[in-house]
């Protein structure tokens, strides 16, 4: 899939996607002076990483001695330059894209909709393809960011160190000619991602859990054959297991769904997730595992005019939400 065949479904997301969170900082306007470069001291890189750090309980794997080795690097020029090109690219304050660098603290691994719904829909197929693209770009921000890997709800095609949008538009070209089935989501989250990158690693002896790990898992379609609640206690579960028998805790692994295209009931099935169905879930976690929800561009739209009279926010926002919301509490609503 060309990069050019993604530019009529890019206008359709401009005309139709909203933001919707809070942060302290707005996005740049469109004809606003240019914003100074970053600046970033080693200390300051040090209490930005370690507030991370601290709010996603992340210290088992980034004790102060660690934190200081990869501040020296996000200090770097070259690292703050990178920075500086993705937030004029995206039209963020820099701000707002240093953020992005967070995620460098994680594996990240992306859980795809593979159903027949994505392969009959060419729109939701195109969305995907595009929000795929600015998770890759995001995921190799950071100096010690390392890409992100892709897996599938029914396939068995997987990709690893996937770090540019080029590399995910080309797996992703093969691997949707075989688009096909229904979605058995919880399954596969367990079976592909939470037991053999998440579980194993955590409780095995010796561990070798190295990262933590960031889940983003994007759907178009509702998961099918499973009950309402079962991807709530799933969650509850793994948080439970890591909580009881692990060094790392919960903080071991973090989750963000996401929708694309406009299929109600895909955002009706994740609504138990939200709303921490039976899990007693509190403060964007379920269990005490980091969990957001971020809801089609329609009605994050919706959601954003009903609260604010009007106001609207740009595509990139939607996805910066998308990207941080699971782990930085200022991108979601608890």
């Amino acid at each position: 899939m060309a990069c050019e065949s993604l530019q009529p479904a890019f206008v359709r997301l401009r005309l139709g996607l909203r933001a919707h969170f809070n942060h302290p900082n707005l996005p740049t306007p469109p004809h606003s002076p240019p914003i100074a470069p970053l600046k970033l001291h080693q200390s300051s890189a040090e209490e930005f990483l370690t507030a991370a750090v601290n709010e996603n309980a992340l210290q088992p794997f980034y004790p102060p001695p660690t934190i200081e080795a990869l501040a020296k690097q996000l200090a770097l020029p070259d690292a703050l330059r990178r920075v500086d090109e993705l937030a004029r690219e995206w039209n963020l304050v820099p701000q707002m894209a240093l953020d992005l660098v967070k995620m460098g603290l994680y594996d990240v691994v992306v859980l795809l909709d593979d159903s027949s719904r994505l392969a009959a829909d060419q729109d939701s197929l195109d969305d995907l393809s595009l929000t795929l693209t600015k998770i890759a770009t995001a995921a190799s921000l950071g100096p010690f960011s390392s890409g992100m890997a892709i897996r599938f709800v029914n396939s068995d095609l997987q990709a690893n160190a996937v770090s540019t949008p080029a590399q995910a538009l080309q797996f992703l070209k093969g691997a949707s000619k075989k688009f096909a089935g229904s979605n058995p989501l919880a399954t596969s989250l367990q079976k592909k991602i939470l037991r053999p990158l998440v579980l194993e690693p955590a409780t095995s002896s010796p561990a070798h859990l190295e990262k933590p790990v960031l889940v983003l898992v994007i759907v178009a379609s509702p998961p099918s054959a499973e009950p309402i609640n079962i991807l709530p206690l799933l969650l509850s579960q793994t948080s439970n297991i890591l909580e009881r028998k692990s060094r790392f805790g919960a903080g071991a692994v973090s989750l963000q769904f996401g929708v694309v295209g406009s299929d109600v009931k895909a955002e009706a099935a994740l609504k138990a997730i939200s709303e921490g169905r039976g899990t007693g879930a509190a403060g964007g976690h379920v269990g005490r595992v980091g969990v957001d929800v971020t809801w089609s561009y329609d009605r994050e739209a919706r959601d954003y005019k009903h609260r604010t009279g009007g106001m609207e926010l740009t595509p990139e926002l939607w996805l910066l939400k998308l990207l941080m919301a699971a782990i930085d509490k200022s991108y979601r609503e608890d």
